[in-house]
């Protein structure tokens, strides 16, 4: 009996200081979103440029990886979008900061109108339900165990 008594007593004090522990992360975690809620909200504001573009992408591959469980594929399948745009400007030999003079009417040399229609439609295609259920999933996790608001509203 009083082996047993023991054995729960020491699982009970490594329980407590295993959860304590994780609570740290989450915290770091809500810190570093409430430090990146600007990043978040320049996409709502339009094309950020390639800067931006590229400083926010570096941030959210961060918060993806210090993310809780709660939302780590949520951030896996939101960063998966980000990789797939990467891939198709970098198939179609073009940089996000082209995207600016592309909407200026200026295609980039080596840039042709199919080749420019192409990329139009893959981009497209990297949208889609399961992005944003995790986008949104995110926001709602953010707001809820963070009180951060990233929804740009």
């Amino acid at each position: 009996m009083r082996r047993s008594r023991i054995l729960m007593a020491t699982t009970a004090l490594s329980m407590s200081f295993l959860v304590g522990g994780c609570g740290g992360g989450t915290d770091a975690y809500c810190e570093d979103l409430r430090s990146a809620e600007e990043q978040f909200t320049a996409f709502d504001e339009g094309t950020p440029d390639a800067q931006q573009f590229e400083d926010a992408i570096s941030t959210f591959r961060s918060l993806g990886e210090e993310a809780p469980d709660e939302v780590a594929q949520e951030w896996e399948v939101f960063l998966g979008a980000f990789d797939d745009l990467e891939k198709a400007l970098e198939d179609a030999g073009i940089e996000f900061g082209d995207l600016a003079d592309i909407q200026a009417g200026e295609l980039p040399e080596g840039l042709d109108e199919q080749a420019l229609q192409d990329l139009g439609t893959e981009i497209e295609s990297l949208g889609g339900d399961e992005i944003e259920q995790a986008s949104d999933a995110i926001e709602e996790h953010a707001s809820s165990e963070c009180d951060v608001d990233l929804s740009g509203s």
